[in-house]
């Protein structure tokens, strides 16, 4: 991976952390944010061909880690 591969994971580790601490507002904010962050993930792909893979597997290794320190804590 490159330095800017590392740096797209890194920003988008908050938004999946974001999203599964969004269940705390109420179960269907967390269906709302994921599900948009897909759709808009799927979008700029169709539009810019930017590879968004990498930005949706910097969201669910947030998700991991959010989910961890869920079932540690």
């Amino acid at each position: 991976m490159s330095s800017s591969d590392w740096k797209r994971l890194a920003i988008h580790i908050p938004v999946g952390m974001l999203i599964v601490f969004s269940i705390f507002i109420h179960w269907a904010v967390l269906l709302v944010f994921g599900t948009y962050f897909i759709i808009y993930e799927i979008w700029q792909e169709k539009i810019k061909h930017d590879r968004a893979y990498k930005d949706i597997i910097g969201a669910l290794t947030g998700q991991a880690i959010a989910v961890v320190y869920l079932l540690l804590r």
